[in-house]
């Protein structure tokens, strides 16, 4: 089975400094804290930290520059790379000094004036990525699409694995 991974910018809305987290949801705080609380439970299952989130960042550089490593062929490394900085450590992943780090971490330099120059084709890139989504119908993350079954949002591993072994073995061919 092969994974490619897609940029999908979940929410244009927020700043480019990010939103404190209190003021996802409309301000509604609670929702947020039970959203998380769903989503610790499940990464914990699987071992996964989950830190602190403060911010909720505006991912557009993050996957722009997903689609930079992606051309170097470095994008699994920086898509795990981005996922912890955010999700356990907390981190916010659309500041450019946060995400510099990351592409140190990973084997990539890229300099501001480089960043410039390629700006507008990644910029490019993550726009027909997110409308492409949105023609098939996606609009939350992750999503998995395997084979004509989807799975959206953070899901239980088990539930996951399932669709999985369904299409491998044809089970979801006879439902």
């Amino acid at each position: 089975m092969e994974i490619e991974y897609k940029p999908f910018f979940l929410h244009p809305e927020i700043p480019e400094g990010g939103l404190p987290a209190e003021q996802l949801y409309g301000g509604n705080r609670g929702y947020f804290d039970q959203v998380k609380a769903n989503f610790t439970r499940m990464a914990e299952a699987v071992g996964l930290p989950v830190g602190d989130i403060r911010v909720i960042a505006n991912t557009r550089l993050a996957l722009m520059l997903g689609e930079y490593a992606r051309e170097q062929g470095k994008h699994e490394d920086y898509h795990r790379a981005v996922f912890r900085a955010y999700w356990a450590e907390g981190s916010n992943i659309g500041d450019w000094d946060v995400l510099q780090a990351i592409l140190t971490e990973v084997g990539l330099h890229l300099t501001p004036a480089d960043l410039a120059a390629k700006f507008q084709q990644l910029s490019h890139q993550v726009d027909d990525q997110f409308q492409a989504a949105l023609r098939q119908g996606i609009s939350g993350i992750p999503t998995f699409i395997i084979g004509d079954r989807r799975i959206v949002g953070a899901q239980p591993y088990e539930q996951i694995r399932s669709v999985v072994k369904d299409v491998l073995t044809g089970v979801g061919d006879r439902q």
